[in-house]
């Protein structure tokens, strides 16, 4: 069936399935929204659906890019223990994919230039580092010669992205929000990737790479709580910044922190689903967090 498919047929069916919208573009919208609403808000902008969405579609096509990528890099080891997915079965092929993904990230580009040179400036450092992992940083690394240090490696992408977004205000120039924000999506999106990708010993897979593997249970999680504590705290500066003041940004770090405390050893006996939960509602709060601040703080221009 496939065969007789059009290319653009199959591409479609490759991204429902490979980067479904329902559980990816929630994510995405609200990483953007982390950067794009403090932003006009601490330049006394009201908001932009229309300049919102633009940003929002150059991050979503940055990440649909990042899919691809991993597909391709991943081949070899999903022939071997995962045929099912899209390209060993045939569904599309790696030249496909690959020119899939350099359209993807080059729109991602020009959705970022119809913003201004600011968003376009803002843009071009994640899409010069997103270039780098792309491949593998000039050849330097192994494809996952470690995988904390390989998300460690990686884990920059995410604030790079939220930067970008935050550059998407017409108006933006570099400050402490920024500087906040960016340790914020730094830990958020670390910990999300932990948590997304540690299991149970009855989960594991011999072709799955997973942090519970790599490094046991105990110590992935500790390893993903501890991403997600370095988001509290971008968090807490963030509100310190926005003039809530050190004890109540302090108070809800430390209030933070022991609700991850009490995660870590909840999750011991949980599965993957459980612990990947955890960890995207985690994310998902941390996230919230500068936005809500611009909100409550009334700085959001009417």
């Amino acid at each position: 069936m496939a065969a007789r498919e059009s290319v653009a047929a199959r591409l479609l069916a490759f991204g429902a399935e490979r980067f479904p919208p329902v559980p990816y573009l929630p994510m995405i919208c609200l990483l953007a929204a982390a950067g794009y609403v403090p932003s006009a808000a601490s330049h006394g902008h009201p908001f932009d659906p229309a300049r919102f969405a633009v940003a929002a579609g150059a991050v979503a096509l940055a990440m649909l890019h990042m899919r691809v990528e991993d597909e391709l890099r991943d081949a070899d080891v999903d022939r071997a223990g995962r045929p099912w997915r899209p390209l060993p079965r045939g569904l599309v092929t790696e030249r496909e994919l690959a020119v899939a993904g350099a359209a993807a990230i080059l729109l991602a580009a020009l959705l970022a230039a119809t913003l201004g040179p600011r968003a376009l400036a803002g843009f071009l450092p994640a899409a010069g580092y997103i270039a780098l992992a792309d491949s593998e940083f000039l050849g330097r690394t192994r494809a996952h010669p470690d995988l904390a240090a390989y998300a460690l490696v990686h884990s920059p992408i995410v604030p790079l992205l939220l930067a970008f977004a935050w550059f998407a205000d017409p108006a933006a120039v570099p400050d402490a929000t920024l500087a906040a924000l960016v340790v914020l999506a730094w830990g958020a999106g670390l910990g999300m990737e932990v948590a997304r990708k540690t299991c149970a010993p009855g989960e594991e897979r011999p072709w799955v790479e997973t942090y519970s593997a790599a490094m046991g249970r105990r110590h992935a999680l500790v390893f993903g709580a501890g991403a997600l504590a370095v988001g509290l705290a971008g968090g807490a500066l963030d509100a310190i910044v926005a003039g809530s003041g050190p004890a109540v940004a302090v108070a809800a770090l430390t209030a933070g922190c022991a609700v991850l405390a009490c995660a870590v050893h909840c999750l011991q006996n949980r599965g993957r689903r459980a612990t990947q939960l955890a960890g995207t509602l985690g994310s998902v709060a941390i996230l919230l967090g500068p936005i809500g601040i611009a909100l409550l703080t009334g700085r959001v221009a009417a």
